[in-house]
Parts: structure tokens; C-alpha cells; sequence
């Protein structure tokens, strides 16, 4: 055998005997039970209080998405098609985007009056676009 063979075998036998860690469980006494219980209801409740919150910015970022698709549609709605490809141009909208704009734009009034009830994932979705 080669040196290069011989070492890697060495190095397999090496790797084979080393011994495993085993993690230890800590052990929970009933006076601390209490304690964990009351800590982890209080950090329930902020995770709760701070998804609340996240999906308010998140109704409000659609709310924002939603008019600026409006800006989007009024510029395709001019008569001249110069101004749309200018507009669109001018803000850096292409390819998909700028045709999602487009699409929710026209239909930014029912969307508006809609906002409320529109799935978190939707929004979310929308956000990230």
C-alpha cells in the first residue's frame, strides 16, 4: 500500500473509537416548576402581543403597496404610452412587478375597502415583491 493509503485508514480507525457525547437532561424540581411556568407565560404572552403588532405593520405595508399600485395603474392609464414606459423607467418597475402593480392598481378600491379581511400570507407575499 501506498502512504496516502495507509493514512486514511489510520485516520478511519481513529474517527471509529472516538465516544459519543450524550447530552444530560437538567433535572426540574417542583419548586422551580413554578418559576418556569410563570416564565414561560410571561414570554407567551409578549410573542403574542408582538405578533399583533407585526401583523398590524403588515396590514399597513399592504395598505401602502396598494396605493402605490394605484400610482402604477393612473400612469398606465394615460393616454400616451410614452408616459407609462417613461414612468416605469424613471422608478425602476420591470418584468413582473410592474404588471402585478398594474393588476392590483386596477383594482385598488375594492382592495382598499378590503384590507381588513386580506389573509396575513397574502400580505406577506405582496410585501415581499
Amino acid at each position: 500500500m501506498s502512504d496516502y493509503m495507509i493514512g486514511s485508514v489510520e485516520g478511519q480507525s481513529e474517527r471509529k473509537t472516538s465516544s459519543k457525547q450524550v447530552a444530560v437532561k437538567p433535572e426540574v424540581h417542583e419548586e422551580n416548576l413554578d418559576s418556569l411556568v410563570e416564565q414561560f407565560t410571561k414570554l407567551d404572552a409578549e410573542l403574542k402581543r408582538h405578533a399583533s403588532e407585526v401583523d398590524a405593520f403588515k396590514k399597513k405595508d399592504l395598505g401602502i403597496i396598494v396605493r402605490a399600485a394605484e400610482v402604477v395603474y393612473k400612469a398606465k392609464s394615460s393616454p400616451k404610452r410614452k408616459t407609462y414606459t417613461e414612468f416605469c423607467e424613471r422608478v425602476g418597475l420591470k418584468g413582473a412587478r410592474k404588471r402585478r402593480y398594474a393588476k392590483i392598481g386596477e383594482r385598488a378600491d375594492r382592495l382598499n375597502a378590503n384590507i381588513d379581511q386580506i389573509k396575513n400570507e397574502i400580505a406577506e407575499n405582496l410585501i415581499r415583491t
